[in-house]
């Protein structure tokens, strides 16, 4: 069965002003939007200068964040984007 939302880039539509929020997710004290900010980013395509604050992000949520479920989603989309 193919899903209807498998072409889709994201999870929804994402511009400037909601990378730079999503960005911000990153660095959350809750978990949960950690990782929705991680699935919102893989797939928007990103300013260089946001898509290494991205990919630096990513690697330390990856490594160092204390939240195993963080580190896991962290994880897929690393592989997944090739970071």
């Amino acid at each position: 069965m193919k899903w209807p939302w498998a072409k889709l880039r994201s999870l929804c539509e994402t511009g400037p002003a909601e990378a730079d929020a999503a960005l911000d997710g990153l660095n959350s004290r809750w978990p949960a939007v950690r990782c929705h900010a991680l699935l919102i980013l893989e797939g928007v395509r990103l300013s260089r200068a946001r898509r290494e604050r991205f990919t630096a992000g990513l690697t330390r949520l990856c490594h160092e964040d204390p939240d195993a479920t963080v580190r896991e989603v962290a994880a897929g989309v690393a592989r997944r984007t090739g970071r």
